[in-house]
């Protein structure tokens, strides 16, 4: 039985912790996850099993929309639907606060896409592509990220 529930203060170690144990999401500062879960924790998620946590997701609400920073779930509870379930609970709190979400996804990221395409699908809302999203670092002028950024309306 699964249970779903905000982030709070004291789940910041667990999130970091649970970054480390869901491949391949980019592990932050324990600090980081503590201004996600202090700051943002009525749009963020901790999933449990039997009071254990097996997955999370994390949302910031800025002025023009909610942005999805990062979901995990525990690879041995992977496949179950999991993803909608912390997904859809963005998606409402998005409702409540009269905002649509916003997602980066890389584009070779095959299970974010198909989490998303999925939950979108399910919740009768629209996915849109928005622009791509390339980082680059200062110090290692080798190193570039994209991501495709998306918009999803209710």
């Amino acid at each position: 039985m699964y249970t779903l529930r905000n982030a709070t203060e004291s789940d910041a170690p667990r999130l970091r912790r649970l970054a480390q144990l869901c491949p391949p999401l980019d592990v932050h500062t324990p600090y980081t996850y503590w201004v996600l879960a202090k700051y943002h924790g009525k749009s963020s998620f901790v999933l449990e099993q039997d009071g254990r946590p097996v997955g999370f997701i994390t949302a910031l609400e800025a002025p023009s929309a909610v942005f999805i920073w990062q979901i995990g779930i525990l690879p041995d509870h992977r496949g179950q639907g999991l993803s909608y379930r912390l997904i859809d609970a963005v998606l409402g709190y998005a409702r409540g606060v009269s905002k649509p979400l916003e997602v980066t996804i890389a584009a070779d990221n095959d299970a974010s896409n198909a989490a998303f395409t999925g939950a979108c699908q399910k919740a009768s809302a629209a996915l849109e592509a928005l622009d791509r999203v390339v980082v680059t670092d200062l110090d290692d002028p080798t190193f570039e990220e994209a991501e495709i950024r998306y918009r999803i309306t209710l």
